[in-house]
């Protein structure tokens, strides 16, 4: 009788646990959508040059294009938990979880996005390590397929970035990635020690030949990935501002946005990559194109998938409901 009183207890509690990180993901959200706000406000923009409702129309098809690739974004991320958990999860929840994380980057420190993540664990009772490294593989893999991507249209723009990183992190970055470097190094020291079998469980996952097609397939789907997100912003410069480039010209500036947005990604401390990515285009963009149209490109697109963004949480949203997997009394 006391053992199953204990029982229920502890479920009593975990139940409450559970609630409470919820809504404190929810708090959370609540506070990135009022920093986005804040932030399409700010933004520097002509609007009288989008004053026109072509501009306006092609905009919104745009922003929901950049809404459903946000809403795909979690298969990858999804495959990775399953490879290390062994768990079927309904892509629902998945895309749920990682369209409401995605939200959180517009909060200071640009890490947000990922701990929010960790929502998954916690709904789909599984391990937050197994959910922290899926994250981690997510990440590399967005990172390689990306850098590939970047050197094969613009090499020479690689080459500038390497020269400038230095200058373009400042020294404040080079502290904070040596104590990131050290804070992984001490984690990598502790699991060796005192997570062998964590360890010698990963290692197995990782040798296992079906996972190394895996990795391919979240490769393949970021280089997907990277090429739509360009191509939505050269669509942008084409049919909202009107430009008219060539076509050897828009081969340049996909590589140039693609590094961009590389720099932005791993430049820590913008939410969002905000501010990164326009100074490393002022250095990259090709001979010969009109900076400052590419500039209110980047600005007008920053607009367009900040609300992007907000779609594709509200896609996220809504998938999940309609798969039934949302309850009565279970928090969003």
């Amino acid at each position: 009788m006391s053992e199953s009183l204990n029982t229920t207890g502890k479920r009593g509690k975990m139940k409450d646990k559970k609630k409470l990180l919820k809504r404190a993901g929810n708090l959370l959200t609540v506070l990135a959508i009022l920093l986005i706000v804040r932030k399409m406000a700010a933004l520097d923009i002509d609007y009288s040059a989008l004053g026109n409702a072509r501009s306006l129309i092609w905009m919104a098809v745009i922003a929901l294009l950049y809404g459903l690739l946000v809403l795909a974004s979690g298969w990858p991320w999804g495959i990775y938990v399953r490879m290390l958990t062994g768990a079927r999860l309904p892509y629902p929840a998945v895309a749920f979880v990682m369209t409401k994380a995605n939200l959180l980057k517009y909060l200071p420190g640009n890490v947000f996005q990922y701990v929010g993540r960790n929502e998954l664990a916690v709904r789909e009772n599984l391990k937050h390590s197994d959910v922290g490294l899926a994250t981690v593989f997510e990440i590399l893999t967005q990172l390689t397929a990306a850098g590939a991507l970047g050197c094969l249209f613009y090499f020479k723009g690689f080459v500038k970035i390497l020269r400038e990183f230095g200058s373009l992190a400042g020294p404040a970055q080079f502290v904070i990635y040596g104590v990131l470097l050290l804070a992984a190094a001490g984690a990598l020291l502790f699991l060796v020690r005192k997570k062998r079998d964590l360890i010698r469980r990963y290692l197995g996952i990782l040798a296992d030949r079906k996972n190394r097609t895996v990795f391919l397939k979240g490769f393949l789907f970021y280089v997907m990935y990277t090429l739509v997100n360009a191509g939505l912003y050269t669509a942008t410069l084409i049919l909202v501002l009107r430009m008219q480039p060539e076509a050897a010209g828009v081969f340049g500036l996909v590589g140039a946005f693609i590094l961009a947005w590389i720099a932005g990604f791993v430049v820590l401390g913008a939410p969002g990559g905000i501010g990164i990515r326009e100074l490393v285009m002022t250095f990259l963009v090709p001979q010969g194109a009109d900076l400052q149209l590419i500039l209110l490109g980047l600005v007008v697109y920053r607009l367009i998938s900040i609300s992007g963004d907000v779609l594709g949480f509200g896609f996220g949203c809504l998938l999940y409901k309609k798969s039934g997997k949302h309850q009565e009394g279970d928090p969003i």
